[in-house]
């Protein structure tokens, strides 16, 4: 009997961490995609079809035309105001659309204190066992001057 829940318990052990494996890959992508569609430009590929459309659309009043030449057309070139300039805005990464991107930050609450007692700790300290006149110059003391008008 002992034997039977060992073993049950191990088989519920390997299913809740393929489960949790599988909810930790879920909640990664989920929170990838929020933040590349928040903060990036991401959201114009969305506009992918529209551009295809448009491309129909000129294929349409000139046959000769190929899809590169349509790409140069509406992207390399200055943007005219032509007969379909609306059309041409609505194509992906024409215009920049910034309403969505906004970043949040939080700020920790700091607790305020207050010191209770003044404490003044003056020590000397002699870093050597040299005297402690050995160092002074009057020649250290003169680089920090100001120079003189000779």
């Amino acid at each position: 009997m002992p034997v039977t829940n060992f073993v049950n318990s191990i088989s519920c052990k390997k299913c809740f961490s393929a489960n949790f494996n599988q909810l930790k890959k879920i909640c990664f992508i989920l929170l990838l995609s929020v933040y590349l569609l928040s903060t990036t430009q991401v959201t114009e590929l969305f506009k992918l079809p529209k551009l295809f459309e448009h491309y129909k659309m000129h294929a349409n009043w000139n046959q000769e035309i190929t899809f590169l030449e349509f790409l140069a057309e509406h992207y390399a070139e200055d943007d005219t105001k032509n007969a379909d300039y609306d059309e041409d805005m609505k194509l992906p990464f024409k215009t920049m659309n910034n309403s969505g991107n906004f970043m949040v930050s939080f700020v920790p609450v700091t607790q305020a204190f207050k010191l209770i007692k003044k404490i003044n700790v003056v020590q000397k300290v002699q870093w050597s066992n040299a005297p402690a006149n050995m160092y002074a110059s009057a020649h250290l003391s003169t680089i920090w001057q100001p120079p003189k008008y000779c």
